[in-house]
């Protein structure tokens, strides 16, 4: 609701207690306190990183006061400036300068699932490939490895693509990189193969689900395939804090129909780092004759 350039300014208690949460309790205060309740209190860089996640620029914290509920908390004020509207861009810029990579809860250590969509398709050294929301992910490292040469990395994040570059070393140069949002990317270039791992399933609007359609119909050959992965029907409803959409095969259809057909659909159960389960669909497309 705010204006561009608006500012937040607010007050709350954080937590200053050593370790990762505050007790769950709750206790008197003096007159002069404004709060009583300690559970749910969250720490000064938790608060900051939710306002940065929401697309606040210059947060910071201003301060603590004399305000306290138990020993273990304290009043604090806060901050911020609402950003030009990229929030998108904010976001995994601050995924992937703040985060372990080998942590966030989409990693692989070994790219299996997209190897065998690749080996299904057929697809060869020869191909050229672009790898749409590619992340810090280990694809490009693989597909290098296999003798892939002709290879485009797409994703909103700088940093993650520096990530790659960096980890690529003296293969670094094989790669074309490009900084952009999937829904407005354009290309002279003409792929045999699109992979997708994990961006469509946060096109949470029918017209963005459209844009990413049309960018993909335009930049896919007519023999070429397409492999999309999404959260499936029984995955998560939210990743990295922000909203997906989950897809089973008629959602698919329903919003490729006209345009492509669906070659095959394959059931993935992802294991985070953490050890949960996480449950995917794949989907192969092929541009309709």
């Amino acid at each position: 609701m705010l204006k561009p350039d608006g500012k937040l300014y607010f007050a709350d208690m954080i937590d200053i207690s050593e370790g990762e949460c505050a007790p769950s309790c709750c206790l008197q205060s003096s007159s002069g306190d404004w709060a009583n309740c300690v559970e749910g209190t969250l720490k000064k860089k938790d608060l900051i990183e939710m306002m940065n996640d929401a697309g606040f620029v210059d947060v910071e914290c201003r301060g603590t006061n004399h305000y306290t509920t138990a020993p273990t908390t304290v009043g604090a004020t806060f901050r911020a400036t609402k950003g030009d509207g990229n929030v998108k861009q904010r976001h995994w810029e601050n995924v992937y300068t703040t985060k372990d990579v080998s942590k966030v809860g989409w990693y692989q250590e070994m790219p299996s699932i997209s190897l065998s969509l690749l080996g299904k398709i057929g697809s060869t050294s020869k191909d050229s490939i672009i790898d749409v929301g590619c992340g810090a992910s280990i694809l490009a490292d693989t597909l290098i490895h296999s003798g892939y040469h002709d290879m485009t990395l797409l994703d909103i994040s700088s940093s993650a693509l520096e990530i790659i570059k960096k980890r690529l070393g003296a293969t670094a140069d094989l790669p074309v990189y490009c900084v952009g949002d999937v829904c407005t990317f354009s290309s002279d270039k003409i792929f045999d193969v699109w992979h997708d791992r994990a961006v469509f399933h946060f096109l949470q609007k029918e017209e963005e689900q459209q844009a990413y359609l049309e960018t993909l119909y335009k930049s896919l050959s007519p023999e070429g395939h397409a492999i999309i992965g999404t959260f499936g029907v029984n995955g998560p409803d939210s990743c990295s804090a922000l909203p997906v959409c989950q897809y089973n095969e008629e959602k698919m259809k329903n919003l490729v129909q006209g345009r492509f057909d669906i070659l095959e659909m394959i059931d993935e159960t992802h294991i985070t780092p953490n050890g949960s389960e996480q449950h995917y669909c794949f989907f192969i497309l092929k541009p309709m004759d």
